[in-house]
């Protein structure tokens, strides 16, 4: 390659990772309002209590706009009431919630659409507030044959990120259905994490890089299309954890995304994936295999029964355009040993260059998520 061409490479790549930087940014801002059960929270009112009213010395509900990223309490809440987006907790921008105690929020009805249970239109960053590591968020959705699509957790225009709590999402719905959705970046340091979603399609957890540190993460897609996956990422980087990631009906374990110029690679914890279809499909013509430290298993049995260690000589270990995998369990694990610097998070500028393009191609679907105008 010329100089004069390695010189237009690197501007075209610089200029890739300034523009969505840029966008990133300009996207960004901070909430300045919280709407529940029919009340917006701000910073003249910041308190709400179960049942109704709310007050500095009696809360359930807490918005504190004074902190670097606002910042939501919530304290044996009970929210069951959408607001006129389907939206049992909508944020404007960026928030953070801090969970303490048990916290609900449920729907079942017939009335809602789209029913979901916290939306932001920005980062949502989730821990727990608790000395005892109990905070809980319970998310229940269960609206009806008339619901078209139902929600979890939802970052329209940001990063999901979670640093601690036990989170139980159960969604239903008619035609499709998202536990766990990031725009861009999820994240997860901690807590413990579990994820149904049934519907005909059904994304359990979707996001365009997923990153895994730490915590527990149990993710089920019941659904009736074999398109639906418990999993699907353009990029991943695991360097703790235990993931589960099961397709109980049709579908597949884990979707990769963007598997021919993206990166998969778990350098420590423990993914497994399970279907009674192909526990991995990788969208690409070519054969592919994830970078892993230590051993990869696999076997025929969706359970995992009499699962061995596996290589390239024993057949493909995730389906493609092309071919069909044989293996309805795979179980990647990893055992601390340093990945190679390529993609690393020890490059975090040579990574987001990688991910911009998967970040442009995932504009699209900006538009078939957004929910407001």
């Amino acid at each position: 390659m010329s100089q004069s061409v390695k010189r237009h490479v690197l501007i075209a790549f610089l200029l890739s990772v300034v523009f969505c930087l840029f966008v990133s940014a300009a996207l960004a801002a901070d909430a300045a309002l919280v709407e529940l059960n029919g009340v917006t929270l701000n910073a003249a009112n910041p308190y709400w209590k179960n049942g109704g009213g709310g007050s500095a010395s009696d809360w359930n509900a807490y918005f504190d706009t004074g902190t670097s990223m606002p910042t939501l309490y919530l304290k044996d809440a009970v929210v069951d009431t959408m607001n006129a987006y389907d939206e049992l907790i909508y944020a404007d921008g960026d928030i953070h919630i801090v969970l303490l105690g048990t916290n609900s929020l449920t729907y079942s009805g017939s009335s809602a659409a789209a029913p979901a249970g916290v939306v932001c239109d920005g980062d949502l960053v989730i821990s727990d507030g608790t000395a005892d590591d109990t905070g809980t968020l319970i998310i229940f959705i269960n609206p009806g044959a008339p619901s078209f699509v139902s929600d979890g957790l939802l970052a329209e225009f940001g990063d999901i990120t979670i640093y601690g709590g036990t989170i139980e999402i159960t969604l239903f719905s008619a035609f499709e259905s998202y536990g766990i959705y990031a725009e861009y970046e999820l994240n997860i340091h901690g807590g413990s994490i579990d994820v149904y979603s049934f519907a005909l399609a059904v994304s359990a957890i979707s996001a365009t890089d997923f990153y895994m540190t730490g915590g527990t993460v149990v993710s089920t897609a019941d659904a009736g299309f074999e398109e639906s996956h418990a999993l699907l990422f353009y990029q991943a980087l695991v360097t703790g954890g235990n993931g589960t990631f099961t397709s109980e009906t049709n579908g597949f374990g884990a979707v990769w995304a963007d598997a021919s110029s993206g990166s998969f690679r778990v350098g420590d914890g423990r993914l497994i994936f399970a279907s009674q279809d192909e526990a991995l499909f990788f969208d690409t013509d070519e054969v592919i295999t994830p970078t892993v430290t230590n051993k990869i298993y696999a076997s025929t049995d969706k359970a995992g029964a009499g699962k061995f260690v596996w290589n390239e000589s024993m057949g493909i270990l995730a389906g493609n355009w092309s071919d069909i995998s044989p293996y309805r369990y795979v179980e990647l694990l990893g055992d601390g040993s340093p990945l190679p610097n390529t993609g690393d998070a020890s490059l975090p500028w040579l990574w987001a260059g990688i991910a911009a393009a998967a970040l442009l191609a995932a504009g699209a679907a900006v538009v078939l998520r957004k929910r407001r105008t």
